[in-house]
């Protein structure tokens, strides 16, 4: 049964290696490939058949409240789907209407044993969690209140409801503010706690928030473990998803750790440094090793380092296909990935390119012999796979949710078309190919997740929603 559904997964989605998934039953376990991030790390799913045209109210199969905001990417197996909730929740819903089956959260106070070795940092982080939490809740229901005062303009007991919400709005962001302090370090609203995607080895999940809580679920949401890692000091707290190789659990606060899956105990620590983007595993020879933003390649077994140099990413994510490593930013590069494991292990460089535009928050989408870049500035390049030349570049016009940070979201492969997403919520669609064309441009709440593409459906995390998109479907 579970080879029979890992092939379905497969061919449904053409994927096979890293984050999240779930089984059919409430009460079976989950069975199937490991999945997690973008579901395997590469965010192509060719055999989708999307639709390429939708809106709040068209296309829409179901729309389900979410307790709070999120960045992370859902992760979807046969009846059931996966996502995060800030600060600290897990949540799952059943695909067919959206309903949710479990939720679950992951304090502080239930990782660190008590007494707590620091109880002014667990008191701080708690409350800087719950406060962000608050604040995307009264978020939420200011702006459901500003759309039922469009239906009704005159209404003014609704317009006071708005100015008193608005009012409270502005003192929970300063007190948030005021808490990011002695939050884990450079953790901010746009980050939050619960950016890493969760991830699963078709048996059981794992998911890791910017508390420095890692935590492990079975199918119905009963907890196996919960564990605290560390204090995140870097600036953008802890984004990184998590990745799963057998038995081992590799995420990065700080440093790379490899985390023993069973118990969540920490195996080793590897001295790379911390980027928000997730590292790729790949297997060379017959070892497994994870490749890191950093450009550090690092044997899953112990934590060697047996590499370094390998290009180097600022936020985004390396991506693997067909035996070559790409690292897209300033500059780009993709080199070959050994077929065994030598000394010094060489990764050997295939080209270099210089791109138009600067920061990649999103990760690339290789597809059709093709690499897609997005910038934070919306300019999006295209480049050969095999060469690296510029093939063309084009700036989207994907809204402006905030100064030049408005792209997030990785494009994605879904049939025969690129999506393109911007933080307010538009998304471009372009046709898989050499010339530039735009097909249509859509519109949804503002999300920086990665949609996530099902036979003719799209699943997306947005700030208040878990999205589903079908043809022909009324909300």
């Amino acid at each position: 049964m579970r080879k029979a559904w890992a092939a379905r997964a497969r061919a449904a989605a053409g994927i096979a290696t890293l984050a999240l998934v779930l089984a059919a039953q409430p009460s079976a376990a989950w069975a199937g490939a490991t999945l997690g991030w973008r579901m395997d790390g590469n965010g192509a799913f060719p055999d989708a058949d999307p639709p390429l045209e939708w809106s709040t109210s068209r296309d829409v199969a179901w729309a389900t409240p979410m307790p709070s905001w999120s960045n992370a990417s859902p992760v979807l197996v046969q009846d059931r789907g996966l996502v995060a909730s800030e600060p600290d929740r897990l949540l799952c819903v059943r695909k067919s209407d959206g309903a949710l089956l479990w939720e679950r959260a992951n304090p502080l106070a239930d990782a660190i044993p008590a007494p707590s070795p620091r109880p002014a940092m667990l008191d701080a982080m708690t409350a800087t969690a719950k406060t962000a939490a608050a604040l995307g809740e009264e978020e939420r229901e200011l702006t459901r209140l500003r759309h039922e005062l469009r239906r009704a303009p005159d209404e003014t007991a609704l317009q006071s409801r708005i100015e008193a919400l608005a009012a409270q709005v502005a003192k929970t962001r300063h007190l948030l503010g005021s808490l990011l302090i002695a939050k884990p370090e450079g953790v901010t609203e746009a980050t939050g706690f619960s950016s890493p995607t969760p991830v699963t080895d078709g048996k059981v999940v794992y998911a890791l928030f910017g508390t420095g809580v890692a935590a492990s679920y079975d199918a119905d949401g009963r907890r196996r473990w919960i564990r605290y890692l560390d204090h995140s000091q870097v600036g953008d707290g802890a984004a990184s998803s998590p990745v799963l190789v057998g038995d081992t659990l590799v995420v990065s606060i700080n440093e790379l750790m490899g985390l023993d899956a069973a118990t969540g105990a920490v195996r080793w620590r590897a001295p790379v440094p911390y980027r928000p983007g997730t590292p790729a595993a790949v297997r060379i020879g017959d070892v497994d090793v994870v490749v890191t933003p950093t450009g550090h390649c690092v044997r899953v077994a112990d934590g060697e380092i047996l590499a370094s140099g390998i290009g180097n990413l600022d936020f985004a994510s390396p991506v693997v296909q067909d035996g070559v490593l790409y690292m897209i930013a300033q500059p780009s590069r993709a080199f070959r990935i050994p077929t065994a494991l030598t000394e010094p292990l060489a990764f050997e460089p295939l080209w270099s390119a210089r791109v138009k535009g600067e920061r990649y928050y999103a990760s690339p989408l290789v597809a059709g012999g093709l690499v897609y870049a997005i910038t934070r500035g919306q300019i999006l390049n295209v480049l050969d796979a095999a060469s690296g030349e510029l093939v063309y570049a084009t700036r989207l016009k994907l809204g402006w949710a905030g100064a030049s940070d408005s792209v997030f979201s990785s494009p994605t492969l879904g049939g025969g078309h690129v999506f393109v997403s911007g933080f307010s919520g538009t998304t471009a669609v372009v046709p898989l190919g050499r010339t530039f064309a735009q097909v249509a441009s859509n519109e949804l709440e503002k999300f920086r997740s990665c949609p996530v593409f099902e036979g003719s459906r799209i699943y997306v995390r947005g700030a208040t929603k878990l999205w589903c998109l079908a043809k022909g479907a009324r909300p």
